[in-house]
């Protein structure tokens, strides 16, 4: 079994409304995801407004999926 992420940005903007952002357009291996929302991370966040309010706070993080699965769901889609 291979396990694959998606990289996404989950924010919170003023009156804590939370959201999620998808940030890289392809699955990755999961421990390359790691590694760049480590990187993403440790940076300061320099996005001070989204969907125009405060933000308060934005991690990355990585999804986690099988990478069978996710091929099953696009051959589905043909």
């Amino acid at each position: 079994m291979k396990i694959i992420g998606l990289l996404v940005a989950v924010y919170v903007t003023g009156g804590n409304v939370p959201g999620v952002e998808l940030v890289a357009r392809n699955y990755m291996p999961l421990q390359e995801c790691k590694a760049q929302a480590e990187k993403l991370n440790a940076m300061p966040s320099d996005e001070p407004i989204r969907d125009g309010k405060p933000v308060l706070m934005v991690r990355y993080a990585c999804t986690v999926q099988d990478a069978g699965e996710v091929i099953e769901q696009a051959e589905s889609l043909k």
